[in-house]
């Protein structure tokens, strides 16, 4: 693995004011417990507010499962923003930050990005980066929303070793960024992610979902709680949950209800 290659603050902020976004606040930690978790606790959030730390002691992904990233290895970060949030509105905005990230990422070079629903970002199948949004109680029809997300940038070969699934990182993909400057592209594109969201909601994003889908068309096995189903994907519907072609009928389901494995 390279160098250890710090986040520069001055970048980020010269990079968004560059882009016109205003971040009330951005905070940058050699190490902190979660990046998610302490945007949680700032309950009295308002506008879009960055957390970054360089190591997390207990980051986590979706299902409470472990993210692994040691200093410098990826990027870690977490920003927040209200949103409006009628019942159900905001089912969609998982793929809604997915679908702009797949997009970002494409644009700056990286090859072969697709969306594994609900979720992750691969590159041929192995993971490069993983959502988490975690929501606050709402306040007057609004409610905190706090995307966290793990991406690996500069894995070592023990890295890999400890994870537990095919991985893929930013460097193998030739990206020529330094993690600054991937993280402020990758911070102006979630700041307009809320703004659209906000006005649009799912609906702007849900035409877009299909270019990127990993899981279409493919058999796949669905983790309930009790059991497992079997059936072959069919896309998302214009709410976000996964449409699965079960024994010849076509279900839905939401992404707090299940896990989906890719049958080999």
């Amino acid at each position: 693995m390279s160098s250890f290659d710090p986040i520069n603050e001055s970048v980020l902020r010269g990079k968004l004011n560059e882009a016109q976004v205003t971040c009330e606040s951005l905070q940058v930690f050699s190490e902190l417990d979660s990046t998610n978790a302490y945007l949680m606790r700032q309950t009295e959030a308002e506008g879009f507010q960055v957390c970054v730390a360089e190591s997390q002691t207990h980051g986590r992904g979706r299902r409470r499962k472990r993210w692994l990233a040691s200093v410098g290895s990826g990027l870690t970060f977490s920003c927040v923003q209200r949103l409006s949030s009628a019942q159900g509105r905001l089912a969609g905005f998982s793929l809604a930050v997915g679908i702009t990230l797949a997009e970002k990422l494409t644009y700056l070079g990286l090859p072969r990005v697709a969306l594994k629903w609900p979720n992750d970002l691969c590159v041929d199948g192995k993971k490069l980066a993983g959502l988490l949004i975690e929501v606050q109680p709402p306040v007057v029809g609004k409610s905190a929303v706090v995307t966290g997300i793990g991406l690996n940038y500069a894995l070592s070969s023990e890295q890999r070793k400890e994870i537990d699934q095919p991985c893929m990182d930013v460097t193998q993909l030739g990206l020529g960024l330094s993690r600054s400057e991937l993280l402020a592209e990758l911070l102006i594109a979630l700041a307009q992610v809320y703004e659209d969201y906000e006005v649009r909601g799912f609906s702007s994003f849900y035409p877009r979902w299909s270019r990127w889908d990993l899981l279409q068309g493919r058999e796949v096995n669905l983790i309930l709680p009790k059991r497992i189903l079997q059936g072959v994907a069919k896309g998302v519907d214009q709410r976000g949950c996964l449409r699965i072609l079960v024994a010849g009928q076509l279900r839905t389901f939401s992404s707090g209800e299940v896990s989906v494995r890719v049958v080999q």
